[in-house]
């Protein structure tokens, strides 16, 4: 265990394939310059996106709005964490450019937090069920990525994870929510249902070519992780 605590939140994996600590996984792109860091690459992403845009990518040029609006910078160093020696080896995160507050080390905080607790403090994942701010409660059916519109799946969530005296009228109530999202009942909803992964993410992915196919990124979850090193 290290002596400085890092705390990260992303999109990502945590069922990476891994030997000796190296990404083995056919997933993952082991030349993606995101696995070892990006020190310079902002006027490249937006190039990227600019191009993306021209050819009619709607979310490309959402995102060069948005962050023209906001002034953000192109924050490209580290969007992307993977500690093998320190963390944990089969989980990889995923930050959006312009995020950099989502990765941060050496909190002292954090560390007060950290060593008051019971267990010993190894590293581990925590998966948020209903995605991260400013992207939560949105939601994706995994077969298509795209994001289902309207209410009915948040008050679906809510049920999901609320306990109930009444059991049986809980997944009554559950098959009814998911038959009115679309689906035959709510065991296919928990198959295909999953927090949205955000634009922001999936354009970092396929900027930095960090996975061999489009496809996995749908496979990318919210989640918390915490390392020492």
């Amino acid at each position: 265990m290290g002596i400085r605590i890092n705390k990260v939140i992303g999109y990502g994996l945590d069922d990476v394939v891994t030997e000796n600590g190296v990404i083995t996984d056919s997933r993952i792109n082991p030349d993606s310059p995101l696995l070892t860091g990006i020190d310079e690459g902002g006027d490249d992403y937006w190039a990227y996106l600019e191009k993306a845009a021209e050819a009619g990518d709607e979310d490309a040029e959402h995102d060069l709005l948005m962050w023209t609006a906001f002034g953000r910078d192109a924050d490209t160093r580290w969007l992307v964490t993977h500690q093998a020696e320190c963390g944990l080896p089969n989980v990889l995160v995923v930050r959006p450019v312009g995020f950099p507050a989502w990765r941060r080390h050496d909190d002292p905080i954090d560390y007060q937090e950290e060593v008051l607790r019971d267990d010993h403090p190894d590293p581990r994942v925590v998966r948020p069920l209903g995605g991260l701010h400013p992207f939560n409660g949105q939601h994706m059916d995994v077969r298509t990525g795209k994001r289902i519109e309207g209410t009915m799946v948040n008050t679906w969530r809510r049920v999901v994870n609320s306990t109930s005296e009444n059991e049986e009228s809980r997944l009554a109530a559950l098959d009814l929510l998911a038959r009115g999202l679309g689906y035959a009942d709510h065991a296919e909803a928990e198959r295909f249902v999953a927090p949205f992964v955000p634009h922001e993410i999936r354009h970092v992915c396929a900027w930095g070519g960090l996975f061999t196919s489009e496809e996995v990124c749908l496979q990318l979850r919210p989640l918390i992780y915490t390392y020492w090193a």
